[in-house]
Formats: C-alpha cells, sequence, structure tokens
C-alpha cells in the first residue's frame, strides 16, 4: 500500500510518502505559494521512489485550522486525485497532526497557528493526546491554557 500526505496549513508545505519499504517526509519552508510548489514537489518524490499516481492506494491531507486559500488548494488537489484514481480521501485537523508529531511528551500540548490579526487557533491536547480544547483564542487565551498544567509543550509553526 503506498499513500500520500500533504499539509498546506501553514507557510510550510508539508508532504510525506509511505509505502511497504519506504517513507519520506519533505518539508517546504515559507512556501506561502503553495500552488507553485505543490504539485512539482508531489511528483519528485513520487519519482524518487518509482511510484507514479497510479500507484497511490490513500490519500492523506489535513483540513485546517489554517491558511484559508492554502488549505484549499491543498484539498482540492488532493480530492481531484481521489476522484480520478478512485481512491479515499482522508482529512486530519491540523491541530491533532501538530500534537502527534511531539506525542513524546508527558505532559499537556499546545498546538499554535497564527490566525493573524493578533488571534491564534489553539489545541489543548493531553498526554494521551486527548482533545481538551481547541480555539480561535488570543495571547490571554494561551496564557490562559498553559498556566492550567504543571508541564505544557506549546508547539507549531507560531509557537514563539
Amino acid at each position: 500500500m503506498t499513500l500520500l500526505a500533504l499539509d498546506t496549513s501553514t507557510s510550510t508545505l508539508h508532504l510525506a510518502i509511505k509505502g511497504d519499504d519506504f517513507y519520506e517526509e519533505r518539508m517546504i519552508f515559507d512556501s506561502l505559494q503553495h500552488s507553485d510548489a505543490m504539485l512539482g514537489q508531489i511528483k519528485a518524490l513520487l519519482k524518487d521512489h518509482n511510484k507514479t499516481l497510479k500507484d497511490l492506494d490513500l490519500l492523506f491531507c489535513t483540513r485546517g485550522p489554517g491558511a484559508f486559500t492554502s488549505l484549499r488548494i491543498g484539498m482540492a488537489t488532493l480530492k481531484g486525485f481521489a476522484l480520478a484514481l478512485d481512491i479515499p480521501l482522508v482529512t486530519i485537523p491540523t491541530l491533532d497532526v501538530i500534537a502527534n508529531s511531539v506525542k513524546f511528551f508527558p505532559g499537556a500540548i499546545i498546538p499554535v497557528i497564527d490566525a493573524k490579526k493578533k488571534r491564534y487557533y489553539l489545541g489543548f491536547f493531553n498526554s494521551e493526546l486527548s482533545v481538551i480544547k481547541s480555539l480561535d483564542g488570543n495571547t490571554e487565551d494561551l496564557i490562559s491554557l498553559v498556566n492550567k498544567e504543571p508541564s505544557v509543550l506549546v508547539t507549531g509553526p507560531d509557537a514563539k
């Protein structure tokens, strides 16, 4: 089984491919124009593993929160692939993906994405990665979440 995953929710374009005997992940930083880089990166990723689109069995894509236009570009691209290839497309919340990337952390995890205008998309996950809270908040909301737990990891592309 070969799967392709794509995250276009932030300024960093994330791509991954996994097969029975290989796995590769790529991050293209500051790729504000995902539409310019995405298809070429997908093509290169497939080629590097001697695969074509027809070899794909399953597609994954983040569904937000994040940059609305970028999310639409990523989801529309993979939805087109899914329809043309007659394969499933699974969408995953972006904050869940970020939290799972640091699942080794023993305390609470707060993924952060800049929502612009001094607002943030925030998630609050316990150590078992269960979502306790997900919100569109400000700096005070973030501080309030951090102060709720003795051990907290604030993470994500906009955790500064």
